[in-house]
């Protein structure tokens, strides 16, 4: 082998590095794209930096905290009847399901403090 081919190969090496190298830099310094997941059945969207702040700004509307006050006398419900299962039944499936329930208690719980305090502001300044 001549020394020009050693060399060609040596400078081809040390070109491909720089290349790889640049790029990799050029890649690592892109801004990271910030992706909304899509409704069932439909797809995820890339969002720009305005739509993030934008949506991050939102605030929730008076529809919301009627829901969530519906979904804390659902699951209060949902307590209230796991308690009587103990003196109706010995079906392991629904004893098993009640005991779940209970132990969830504490998050219903939680969940009904946060929608109190929410209803206590103003909504009208929501959104």
């Amino acid at each position: 082998m001549t020394s020009t081919t050693t060399s060609m190969r040596g400078s081809r090496a040390i070109l491909s590095a720089m290349l790889l190298g640049s790029s990799s830099l050029a890649f690592a310094q892109s801004a990271p794209q910030i992706v909304q997941p899509g409704a069932p059945g439909q797809a995820s969207k890339v969002l720009t930096a305005d739509e993030a702040t934008q949506l991050a700004s939102a605030k929730y509307t008076e529809a919301d905290v009627m829901f969530m006050q519906g979904m804390i006398v659902h699951h209060q419900q949902a307590v209230e009847m796991s308690k009587l299962v103990k003196d109706r039944t010995n079906t392991e499936e629904i004893v098993a399901i009640a005991g779940r329930i209970e132990s969830s208690q504490a998050m219903a719980t939680i969940s009904s403090v946060l929608v109190r305090s929410l209803t206590s502001l103003d909504i009208s300044t929501a959104c």
